[in-house]
């Protein structure tokens, strides 16, 4: 779908995005059903993946060893099984979910509140850059 907005269009041009809105079919259909879905998505990366079956990993920022192995390993199963991985590339368990379906193989999507240019924590940029490779933001 195109941006009307000129300016929008170039500055999402600029850093590969796309905006993807309510009526867009790629929109996803689960995020529809809530109460107050957000009317625009900005999407770096396959935006197709939207409409995959997702596993959502998500969990403590300050995990255990064995919480962020675990992570990984389950992110790496789950795309071998055909799943695509969500999670919030935060510190911990996100972002070795992130990394676990990377490592699988797989595809993975980071769902982010900084907006799509600013990957936050600033140590998962290049993790944020192979997602948009490998997956979406």
């Amino acid at each position: 779908m195109r941006v009307a907005d000129p300016d929008v269009q170039a500055a999402l041009s600029a850093v590969e995005a796309q905006q993807i809105t309510l009526k867009d079919p790629r929109y996803p259909a689960l995020l529809k059903t809530i109460s107050d879905p957000p009317p625009q998505l900005y999407v770096r990366g396959d935006a197709t993946l939207l409409q995959k079956p997702l596993l959502a990993i998500v969990g403590s920022r300050r995990a255990s060893a064995m919480g962020l192995k675990l992570a990984e390993e389950i992110a790496a199963a789950a795309v071998r099984t055909g799943l695509a991985v969500c999670s919030g590339l935060a510190l911990g368990i996100d972002g070795a979910a992130h990394r676990g379906a990377l490592a699988g193989g797989g595809n993975t999507v980071a769902v982010m509140a900084t907006g799509i240019t600013q990957i936050y924590p600033r140590r998962h940029e290049r993790l944020g850059h192979e997602i948009a490779h490998a997956g979406c933001l």
